[in-house]
């Protein structure tokens, strides 16, 4: 029997060996690895119906109020040359004036001189006139101008 006890020995021991040396082959490749992975991918935030519309009524009203600035930038440019014109105008309407006001006074002057028979009131002289009562002293009707007459 001693044979068999060191057959069944020899068995338990091969055993042994193999299992250790299973075990020491497991060790050595790490057992179970564990991996960590981290993600980098980025989503773009959802965006709600109504925050949507909220921007998209802020960039209307960003393009009507860019519209209007330049608008109102044309119109300014309008006025001013508007302005000048005016202002030009009004100096030609001036000298228009003193150039008629001198006029009106050679022509009273000369009326004084040739027509004794001119009444003067007040600021204003006139000439009698010989036209028919029913005629304008102009010949332009609803005309309220009196002309002086100069022989």
């Amino acid at each position: 029997m001693k044979r068999k006890e060191s057959k069944n020995l020899l068995a338990v021991c091969m055993l042994l060996v193999v299992c250790l040396v299973v075990w020491w082959a497991s060790s050595i490749q790490g057992g179970v690895r564990k991996f960590e992975i981290k993600p980098e991918i980025s989503l773009p935030e959802s965006r709600t119906d109504a925050v949507r519309a909220i921007d998209a009524y802020e960039s209307v009203m960003n393009r009507l109020m860019d519209m209007t600035e330049r608008n109102l930038a044309g119109i300014r440019a309008e006025v001013k040359d508007i302005s000048r014109m005016l202002v030009t105008i009004d100096t030609k309407l001036t000298e228009l004036s003193k150039r008629m006001s001198k006029m009106e006074e050679a022509l009273v002057v000369s009326a004084l001189r040739t027509n004794p028979t001119l009444e003067s009131s007040g600021k204003d002289a006139k000439v009698q006139n010989n036209r028919a009562a029913d005629q304008e002293p102009c010949g332009i009707p609803e005309c309220y101008c009196e002309t002086v007459e100069t022989r």
